[in-house]
């Protein structure tokens, strides 16, 4: 039997082996091309949260944005509302001849004063005739205040204390000079005294005890004593008739913050004010300024006493506090 001769083996690999390879590379290349596109939906996961974040974040700002814009204009509205409420009282504490006042809007005080007398005699807290009147005055404005209306935040018309409380603080002052007062031991007494007066006789109104009563109305008698700057009400007195040369250099020394007008004031015949001064770095202190005025001639005292009178007084000072609740 004849033996057949083993042929040579092909250099290259079998079809089967072939096909086996390639097989293997289309797993390994799907298998890679599925870990990219696994990647690629992470990454367009995290992509997409990230927006989603980022959109929230922007639609969160816009709201923070409306809610402090809505702040914002509720502040203007209620300041807005404040000085139309101050307003108001002014001009009807001044529609009347017993009254005349010069608002400070800065601090919402208004200070009144009765037309051609003190509020109150010398270390005295009682209310003559004239001073009840002034109280029947300022009684009327604070209920014509009480239920005017305003349009509410809802748009519709509301009365004040619908939205409101209403505080009125009445301020007693004194002018500073030395107390004889044997019910009072020293200003603060004296003016708290004189601001309680003030009050006791406001709530004589009934409608003004049954909105007390009510909570639509807070009335507070508070005592200044004289530490509200007396020469500063001096330089604003609402009659203009600074007369008396030692308190107009006295006005232009606090707002210079200079002693050297009064080194260099005359007064009455080319007598000055005496040298010595107080010290520079107490040149702002009132009672300072005040004692070292007094030392000069007396020829002007007549003028500077009616100066005086006029810190013997009571301001007023209103305020509106937005309720929370009803009950707020």
């Amino acid at each position: 039997m004849r033996r057949k001769l083993h042929e040579p083996e092909l250099p290259w690999a079998s079809f089967a082996d072939a096909l086996a390879g390639m097989l293997f590379i289309f797993l390994i290349t799907s298998f890679y091309f599925a870990m990219r596109q696994s990647d690629a939906l992470e990454e367009l996961e995290l992509k997409s949260e990230e927006a989603q974040a980022t959109a929230i974040e922007a639609q969160q700002a816009r709201e923070e944005a409306r809610g402090l814009q809505a702040q914002l204009s509720a502040a203007e509205k209620h300041a807005a509302n404040l000085t139309s409420r101050r307003g108001k009282l002014n001009r009807c504490l001044t529609q009347d001849d017993e009254l005349e006042t010069f608002p400070q809007p800065s601090e919402g005080r208004i200070p009144m004063y009765i037309t051609g007398v003190p509020w109150f005699e010398t270390n005295q807290a009682a209310l003559n005739e004239r001073q009840r009147h002034a109280v029947r005055i300022i009684q009327d404005c604070l209920l014509t205040i009480l239920e005017r209306t305003f349009e509410g935040s809802d748009g519709r018309a509301k009365r004040i204390v619908d939205e409101y409380r209403v505080l009125v603080y009445l301020e007693g002052h004194t002018d500073g000079q030395s107390i004889n007062d044997p019910q009072a031991d020293s200003n603060w007494e004296l003016s708290g005294r004189r601001s309680a007066a003030v009050v006791r006789r406001l709530l004589e109104s009934p409608e003004l005890q049954r909105a007390a009563e009510e909570k639509e109305l807070e009335l507070l008698a508070v005592g200044m004593a004289d530490r509200h700057p007396a020469w500063q009400a001096i330089c604003d007195d609402p009659s203009g008739l600074h007369t008396d040369a030692m308190d107009r250099a006295v006005c232009i020394a606090l707002e210079a913050g200079s002693l050297e007008p009064l080194r260099r004031v005359e007064l009455y015949g080319g007598d000055k004010c005496p040298t010595m001064a107080p010290d520079a770095a107490t040149a702002h202190s009132t009672e300072l300024l005040i004692a070292w005025a007094n030392r000069c001639p007396a020829g002007g005292r007549g003028v500077r006493d009616a100066r005086w009178a006029r810190l013997r007084r009571v301001d007023l000072r209103l305020e509106l506090i937005p309720r929370v609740s009803r009950d707020g």
